[in-house]
């Protein structure tokens, strides 16, 4: 070979060696670009579930600072001793009949945002118990799971105080919208003491309240992944605990009533709710009044107080006094 081969052998070899085939390179370039694209895209929903629920959770006191006083009605300043040690504010309305309701806050609710209903009920002559959101204390809400003991908390200070409030106990109700819903339901289903329940507006299990966590496919089940496991690393409690329909059977044989915008999302979780109450007893004093035109939270918007306290009064006066019950009850 002569000179000027190897010359240019030598001048070719370096160069040669230090490319890469075409094809090559744009596997890289596709490899590099795919996987990033592909983690965002599961971090999106993962990221949007947790944020929201992370803020569900977090919310801050909704105290609307109203009081009875507001609604030409008398009533208690109280403190109700938690069992985790602090307190939590409440109202009490006396009251001339021979029956009590309870009316946990919603959410982050105050012991005020209750006052509708609350007066509704007082005006009538049951005695009224609202208390405010753990979330007004510095607690973190479960959006009803863990509210259950805030509930057990104000019938023991009910207990505990009778004279001082000359409140009676021989009946005691429930009544609560949205999570409150879920918390009356899980708490009635948890102590036989309470005597009738009303839920308003509340979700069946966590899917009605997070339709994505039903995963139709990856992206649904990404956002749900996010929600179960923010709410987790916020109350320390499993997603799978927020289930007033499987607490159903345990309320039977109880009277229930059942208040559902028919717009709700959560319309269908009612019926599943009614249906699993007469499934445990075809007998069971419970009804769905779905509110025609109503959303979450509009009933009051849609009909009059008069419409809505003519489904209320009469049921509690049935379930807790044996007064205007309908004929053969």
């Amino acid at each position: 070979m002569d000179q000027k081969s190897d010359n240019n052998i030598l001048a070719s070899t370096p160069k040669a060696a230090g490319r890469r085939p075409r094809k090559v390179r744009i596997r890289f370039i596709v490899i590099g670009v795919l996987i990033p694209t592909v983690v965002i895209l599961m971090l999106l929903p993962f990221g949007l579930g947790f944020g929201t629920m992370w803020a569900t959770t977090r919310q801050g006191c909704a105290e609307d600072g109203r009081t009875p006083a507001a609604f030409g009605l008398p009533y208690q300043d109280i403190k109700i001793p938690a069992r985790w040690g602090g307190t939590y504010r409440g109202f009490f309305m006396p009251g001339t009949l021979n029956a009590t309701i309870i009316i946990p806050p919603t959410g982050p609710g105050g012991r005020g945002t209750p006052l509708d209903v609350g007066a509704l009920l007082a005006s009538h002559g049951y005695g009224v118990l609202t208390f405010e959101s753990r979330t007004c204390v510095g607690k973190t809400i479960s959006l009803g799971y863990r509210e259950v003991e805030d509930v057990e908390d104000a019938l023991t200070y009910l207990r505990q105080n009778p004279d001082k409030l000359a409140v009676s106990l021989d009946h005691i109700g429930l009544y609560g919208f949205s999570t409150a819903g879920a918390t009356v339901t899980m708490a009635a289903a948890r102590d036989p003491s309470f005597a009738a329940l009303v839920a308003v507006g509340n979700y069946s299990n966590l899917g009605d309240m997070s339709p994505p966590t039903d995963p139709h496919d990856v992206l649904s089940a990404l956002v749900g992944l996010g929600i179960r496991f923010a709410y987790w690393l916020s109350t320390g409690e499993d997603a799978a605990n927020l289930n007033p329909l499987d607490a159903m059977p345990s309320v039977v044989p109880r009277p229930v009533l059942l208040i559902y915008g028919s717009l709700e999302a959560s319309l269908p979780g009612a019926k599943r709710q009614l249906a699993a109450l007469l499934a445990a007893d075809p007998h069971e004093a419970a009804s769905l009044w779905i509110v025609p035109g109503a959303d979450h939270g509009t009933y009051l918007d849609v009909v009059s107080k008069d419409v809505f306290a003519s489904h209320l009064l009469p049921f509690f006066d049935c379930a807790l006094l044996r007064q205007s019950c309908p004929v053969g009850s």
